[in-house]
């Protein structure tokens, strides 16, 4: 039962054999068969490094509630089978005994996701993730060359002034780069939005193809 932890900060760092470890949000029973919510995640703030380099680490973690979270630094780094469905929706739990809703993945008290993905295979769409308390950016996708997501809907602010740390944010992302020309700029070097202020978030994210 993980109903009361707010701490998972490299939980799972560096593991091993991470195909046979059931972290599901689902409704289980305990041996007196009374029902409850397992792995819920409800209370934690930290997943700092939580499956950092665990290379067999591919679970489906759809249902998580990440409501208290404020870092995900580095949660799926080096995770290179990592690629489960993570966007924000609605979970509903109906067993007659406990009934629960609440938002999974609900990112908007996060502040941290410096290189969340970073050598992941992860490829899935986070669009409608709430950004909105995000300051540091950084080396998110550093290296994972599978994702090729639009995040136009982001909408981020990147200019000289921006406080927002966007450094090397697809550093190394092929598919983001092969799909986005625009990410890069006419030398074929990646953008520093500190340096290059005259493009801006909704410039870089216009489709290759239609």
């Amino acid at each position: 039962d993980t109903t009361s932890v707010t701490n998972m900060r490299e939980m799972f760092y560096k593991s091993t054999y991470m195909e046979l470890v059931n972290v599901e949000t689902k409704v289980a029973t305990n041996t007196l068969r009374v029902p409850y919510i397992a792995w819920d995640t409800k209370d934690v703030v930290d997943m700092s490094k939580m499956f950092a380099d665990s290379t067999t680490f591919q679970t489906d973690i759809t249902n998580w509630n990440t409501t208290q979270v404020t870092s995900m630094l580095g949660m799926f780094d080096g995770a290179s089978m990592f690629n489960s469905k993570i966007h924000h929706k609605k979970i509903y739990f109906s067993h007659v005994n406990l009934p629960y809703t609440y938002m999974a993945w609900n990112t908007e008290n996060v502040s941290n996701m410096y290189a969340m993905f970073a050598g992941s295979a992860f490829n899935s769409d986070i669009s409608n993730w709430n950004i909105s308390s995000i300051k540091t950016f950084s080396n998110m996708f550093n290296n994972n060359i599978h994702f090729e997501q639009n995040l136009r809907k982001w909408g981020i602010t990147i200019n000289k002034n921006s406080t927002t740390k966007l450094e090397d944010i697809f550093n190394g992302a092929s598919k983001m780069h092969e799909r986005f020309p625009n990410l890069l700029d006419k030398n074929g070097d990646y953008i520093d939005p500190k340096v290059d202020s005259k493009y801006n978030w909704d410039f870089c994210f216009h489709y290759k193809f239609s």
